[in-house]
């Protein structure tokens, strides 16, 4: 996928913007979308060199939460939970 598709795929999840601080500053802002990961939720931030750059690395952190045990780490939007598999998001219980 370019990077601009998984820009549009993240938008399934809720609000995402690609942002700009300044120049050579980029981000993806992603409202409402939280990572459960151990025990917490987190709301991970990045910042890059170019807008190509802020939609990788922020892809990379949505798509590749690891199954633990027998709990999964996932993106909570709300009360639902999702993950990445194949090439869609899936609700899981």
């Amino acid at each position: 996928m370019s990077w601009e598709e998984k820009l549009v795929a993240m938008k399934e999840l809720g609000d995402a913007h690609l942002c700009m601080r300044e120049p050579g500053n980029w981000y993806v802002s992603h409202t409402c979308v939280e990572f459960k990961q151990g025990g917490f939720l987190t709301s991970p931030t990045q910042s890059s060199c170019t807008p190509q750059e802020a939609v990788e690395e922020y892809w990379n952190l949505l798509t590749t939460l690891q199954r633990a045990s027998d709990k999964y780490e996932h993106i909570r939007v709300g009360r639902k939970k999702y993950q990445w598999l194949a090439h869609r998001w899936v609700e899981i219980a």
